[in-house]
């Protein structure tokens, strides 16, 4: 139930009044990489800042440095949702997918972007498939 409200304030929210990465982007990332880690946490100060744009640069670097960590896969994906159209970061989210099946982060994100795309069955499956674990 509590990933269903999850996708109703997806749905429902205002850019400016409620941050997208305050559902899924944490300090938790265990980044292996301090260089990777360091832009990652620059990007979400970036968040913070709402500079969309600057915190998708400081995440693809990160991902340059260390590739396919789910959570920095996933933070471009959401940067990606502010700064351009959410079609563009499905590619991250289904790429996320393939490399960690169980990081039920991006379960979230994902079905929060389809939502946003108005695909709301694919989203609603994709819910269901992180409350179930994955």
């Amino acid at each position: 139930m509590l990933l269903w409200g999850a996708l109703v304030s997806c749905e429902h929210r205002n850019k400016k009044d409620v941050p997208y990465y305050d559902l899924v982007l944490h300090k938790d990332n265990h980044i292996p990489n301090k260089e990777a880690n360091e832009y990652f946490e620059k990007g979400l100060q970036c968040i913070e800042k709402r500079d969309y744009a600057n915190a998708k640069n400081a995440f693809l670097h990160a991902d340059r440095i260390c590739p396919n960590m789910p959570v920095i896969l996933n933070a471009i994906g959401n940067s990606i949702v502010y700064t351009e159209a959410p079609e563009n970061g499905v590619h991250y989210y289904e790429k996320a997918l393939a490399v960690d099946s169980t990081f039920i982060k991006t379960y979230i994100n994902f079905g929060c972007c389809l939502n946003n795309m108005r695909d709301y069955e694919k989203a609603l499956i994709l819910l269901d498939s992180a409350k179930a674990g994955g």
